[in-house]
């Protein structure tokens, strides 16, 4: 059983872990969990920080759909 279970897990592992990488969520996730382990911030804390953060991105968004700026190619 074990080595049916290693045959498929490492075709999709990659492509596993690649979606984790490119999630979003699981990013807020992880820096949540190093700015309380690291950074010594309480759990209010830090997820303020990461509310905070968030909205930054979401603006940050926002503003790249109205003022998309095309690429200069020279």
């Amino acid at each position: 059983m074990i080595k049916k279970f290693k045959k498929y897990w490492d075709v999709i592992a990659d492509h596993i872990l690649i979606a984790h990488v490119l999630d979003l969520r699981y990013k807020m996730k992880y820096l949540r969990a190093i700015i309380i382990d690291v950074g010594e911030y309480t759990e209010n804390e830090a997820n303020q920080y990461v509310n905070s953060v968030h909205e930054k991105i979401i603006l940050y968004g926002q503003d790249i759909q109205h003022h998309p700026q095309p690429l200069q190619l020279q």
